[in-house]
């Protein structure tokens, strides 16, 4: 299984690694109730810098949701759901 997938963002693809148990903790650490993520869009912002920032340090949450178009948000989220594999996880239900 790879441990990392390529996801693009407006004009710019990032490698990112799939979550693991430290991950989900960090973000709920943050955000609360992991299986309410899908409720606020910042929540959503955070969760694509979190996972981009693993790997480019230098990235910042802001940078990531100017990247973001509203047009092209349910496909970036849906494609950053699979990459991370939060879908199969038993315990996140994403919202649709």
């Amino acid at each position: 299984m790879d441990k990392t997938v390529k996801i693009k963002i407006g004009d710019r693809e990032f490698e990112i690694e799939k979550f693991n148990m430290n991950d989900i903790i960090n973000i709920e650490e943050k955000l609360g109730d992991i299986r309410k993520i899908g409720e606020k869009i910042s929540n959503i912002r955070y969760i694509l810098w979190y996972a981009i920032s693993k790997t480019d340090k230098k990235i910042t949450e802001e940078e990531v949701g100017r990247m973001i178009s509203v047009a092209d948000m349910n496909k970036v989220i849906e494609k950053f759901m699979e990459a991370v594999d939060i879908t199969g996880n038993p315990i996140v239900t994403p919202k649709r």
